[in-house]
């Protein structure tokens, strides 16, 4: 596999990639350069140094920088490797195909810290020279796990306790979901979205307020806008957690409500229905009383962290209609 440009390459060098040929235009003196140059020298890569006319000839594009590597073929990892350790962010792609738009996703899945990207074998890009450029490298630094089927590794993240949420239109605004959580996002292919049973295995769907005339979003954009909501979610539950010492994990008490009820929304609701009558008691409207409020007046309300969790989880599906 062949890598171009000084950003795809340098990060290559950073992650360890085997690099069996380096090919430099003469007469680069910059300091990225010069990085990448030394960095090649101290792990006793082949360095070759040519005319750019050369460089030009080989490149595919024409955007080398300057810069041209004979790379191995990109390692995938397993996705038991993503889901160890107590995820808390993954993505997972349904139908990808352009190679543009998975190395934006890749790239968009590093900055956000994500533990993986899951993608699926057949009818999908997969990472190449084209994704890893195109994710400025990042595609080196982020776990991509490439699996049979899409709907199984669904199955497997919720297994680890991660709501899965799908990118759909026709679903709830993103910006009033809690994606604080361990959240599994599922992006959907470019013009068909996510596909009909893939969605109904899902926890439910999120969608991104318009205001355009412009109906929907590139699929990297989308991706980059919800990963980047989930991290704004994550850091503010952190920072008003912070020092507060909650008598269970409220991540525990939704997994085990929602296992208890089902993975379906609908047969928790039903369940949830008496906590749900017992919480109106002090609270209404558009605020759900905070896993904080409920547990200084638990004895008030006389119902279990249990009750509470599947209370909210119906609260959740009805979009504020307590």
């Amino acid at each position: 596999m062949k890598l171009e440009g000084k950003n795809a390459i340098h990060e290559a060098l950073r992650a360890g990639v085997t690099i069996d040929r380096l090919v430099v235009q003469k007469g680069l003196a910059d300091k990225s350069a010069n990085a990448i140059i030394a960095e090649a020298k101290a792990r006793d890569i082949k360095i070759f140094f040519r005319d750019k006319e050369a460089l030009d000839r080989e490149s595919k594009d024409g955007r080398h920088q300057g810069f041209l590597a004979d790379v191995t073929d990109y390692k995938y990892s397993e996705i038991e490797d993503i889901l160890k350790d107590s995820p808390d962010f993954a993505l997972i792609l349904d139908g990808i195909e352009d190679p543009h738009n998975l190395g934006s996703i890749l790239r968009v899945a590093e900055c956000a810290g994500a533990d993986g990207v899951i993608i699926p074998r057949h009818r999908a890009a997969s990472v190449n020279e084209t994704v890893i450029k195109v994710s400025a490298g990042a595609a080196n630094h982020v776990r991509v796990a490439k699996v049979a089927n899409v709907n199984t590794a669904i199955g497997e993240c919720k297994a680890r306790g991660m709501w899965v949420y799908a990118l759909d239109a026709e679903g709830d605004d993103i910006y009033s979901a809690d994606l604080s959580g361990p959240v599994a996002l599922v992006v959907g292919g470019e013009g068909k979205g996510v596909t009909p049973l893939t969605r109904k295995l899902c926890d439910g769907s999120l969608s991104i307020p318009m205001y355009g005339k412009v109906g929907s979003l590139n699929a990297s954009v989308a991706a980059g806008i919800a990963a980047f909501r989930k991290l704004q979610c994550t850091n503010y539950k952190l920072q008003i957690a912070d020092g507060i010492k909650a008598s269970v994990d409220i991540k525990d008490i939704f997994v085990k409500a929602r296992n208890r009820a089902g993975l379906s929304f609908t047969d928790t609701a039903k369940a949830a229905r008496v906590a749900k009558k017992s919480l109106e008691m002090f609270e209404r409207g558009y605020r759900f009383p905070t896993y904080k409020t409920f547990v200084k007046l638990q004895n008030v309300l006389g119902i279990s962290d249990e009750q509470y969790a599947m209370a909210r989880l119906e609260f959740e599906r009805d979009k504020y209609k307590i």
